[in-house]
């Protein structure tokens, strides 16, 4: 009897494997890289068909879902660093400003 092997699951398995062969290189928590894993299989699943059409490589749906399972997850890794980088304060303090330069209104006084 041979084995179903439904569509959803063949479209997947690529992006999963790209990302579970990322982990190697990943750190922080194992919820954290479970969670990487999970988007960088969501990216390959959804990404996929789209910029396989965009490279015109449509015959190499498999090679390019791992490719975007394993440096997706790589890349959601490194914009998860940088906004955690980011200061708070000062990315208010920041939106602030801008806010009153374009409101014309008169800068913070210091002190």
């Amino acid at each position: 009897m041979p084995l179903h092997i439904p569509p959803e699951a063949k479209d997947a398995a690529p992006g999963l494997l790209g990302a579970l062969i990322a982990l190697r290189w990943t750190e922080g928590t194992t919820v954290a890289k479970l969670l990487l894993v999970i988007g960088g299989a969501t990216l390959s699943y959804y990404g996929t068909h789209p910029v396989a059409g965009w490279l015109g490589a449509t015959n190499a749906d498999g090679l390019i879902g791992w490719a975007l399972g394993l440096f997706g997850m790589n890349v959601a890794s490194k914009v998860h660093e940088s906004i955690s980088a980011i200061a708070a304060g000062d990315l208010w303090a920041a939106l602030v400003e801008w806010a009153r330069t374009k409101l014309g209104l008169p800068a913070k006084r210091e002190g």
